[in-house]
């Protein structure tokens, strides 16, 4: 997980959010390889008190168009979430970004990626550095 970010394949990318959301607390449930029914993860939300389907895209250049958050929002029902959540590793399209508020489903681009998620990375390596 301590590689550079974009060495990093769409299946480690996946690991390093269940890591994430592990840390934070969300008891974060995998949905199991193959189809995943369009939901990668299952956390909990404890401020809503509340599970929540987490779709996670590890895109380089094609950008999320509203076609993703609609198959979100089914599978968020399919699986019995009040919640969902679609993190990217790209933008986020103007029409995805108006159906996701519409939905209610928070979305995390490639800014909140490289500001939280890799933060959070590389401060856990240096921790786990110092314990060893």
């Amino acid at each position: 997980m301590t590689l550079p970010f974009d060495q990093l394949t769409w299946r480690e990318f996946e690991r390093l959010c269940f890591y994430y959301f592990e840390a934070k607390g969300q008891k974060p449930k995998e949905t199991g390889e193959g189809a995943d029914g369009g939901i990668d993860l299952i956390i909990w939300n404890k401020e809503d008190n509340g599970h929540e389907a987490v779709q996670i895209k590890k895109y380089t250049k094609q950008q999320v168009d509203v076609r993703i958050i609609r198959e979100l929002n089914t599978a968020k029902k399919n699986h019995k979430c009040m919640l969902a959540r679609l993190i990217t590793t790209s933008d986020i399209s103007l029409a995805a970004m108006r159906e996701a508020d519409d939905n209610r489903i928070a979305t995390n681009d490639k800014t909140w990626v490289q500001n939280k998620l890799l933060t959070w990375r590389d401060q856990e390596a240096k921790r786990l550095k110092y314990i060893k």
